[in-house]
């Protein structure tokens, strides 16, 4: 748990992270997959042991543009200044590209930043 440095009391928003219905995924701190929710895995067509433990940027059906967004989203994240809210395209196993709109907090465990967890806030075609 987060504990509030000013007045000890913890203020973390454990609602983020339990929305079972909705798609969702916790890279750590270089971005490797570390966790993912079946929602997620419904929704794309793919199942946990293909993505857990791959770098975000190397999952197979994500796109070479996306890939490269995701890498400058790393070099980013160095300087601090990367944006909680991000966009990826995804092929689908039918072959659909679909664009996932991703709202991103810290994933703290005891303590410490071990990295972020990911909420798909919308999946849309691809336009």
């Amino acid at each position: 748990m987060i504990k509030n440095l000013w007045n000890g009391e913890d203020n973390r928003d454990d609602s983020f992270c339990n929305h079972n219905n909705t798609p969702s995924f916790s890279i750590n701190k270089k971005g490797k997959i570390i966790d993912i929710n079946n929602a997620f895995c419904q929704e794309l067509g793919c199942n946990k042991e293909e993505v857990l433990g791959l770098f975000l940027k190397d999952i197979d059906f994500i796109t070479e543009r996306s890939r490269k967004k995701i890498r400058w989203r790393q070099i980013l994240k160095l300087f601090g200044t990367v944006n909680p809210n991000f966009k990826i395209n995804m092929r689908t196993h039918e072959g659909k590209i679909q664009t996932l709109e991703i709202n991103s907090k810290p994933n703290i465990k005891n303590g410490k930043n071990i990295g972020e967890i990911c909420l798909v806030n919308n999946i849309s075609e691809f336009t």
